[in-house]
């Protein structure tokens, strides 16, 4: 399977994860930052929407699950990063409805 294909469905897994404060994916909400391939190694890289979330170790573990769940994926990789710094601008306009914000 081509690298392409196999960020899409990842991508696609990923938006089965759920933030469980704003039961919105984690996809809508603008969090994934990127998804690397380098050879059987995926790398997600994603934020969370403010520093002190407590729920980072839960939304690594199913962001990780999520991209095991696609075929030919063996190892997988998280990175949480602060830069860019994330804003309700990131979500999809689908989210930003759900949670009020002018579209």
């Amino acid at each position: 399977m081509g690298t392409e294909i196999i960020k899409d469905s990842i991508w696609m897994e990923l938006s089965s994860v759920l933030d469980p404060e704003l039961n919105l994916p984690v996809t809508d909400l603008g969090i994934i930052y990127d998804i690397a391939i380098d050879k059987e190694t995926v790398v997600i890289t994603f934020t969370l929407t403010y520093p002190g979330c407590p729920l980072a170790d839960l939304l690594d573990r199913e962001i990780r699950k999520a991209a095991h769940r696609v075929e030919g994926v063996k190892f997988v990789d998280t990175k949480l990063v602060w830069e860019p710094v994330w804003g309700p601008e990131m979500m999809s306009e689908t989210a930003r409805f759900s949670l009020g914000y002018d579209i």
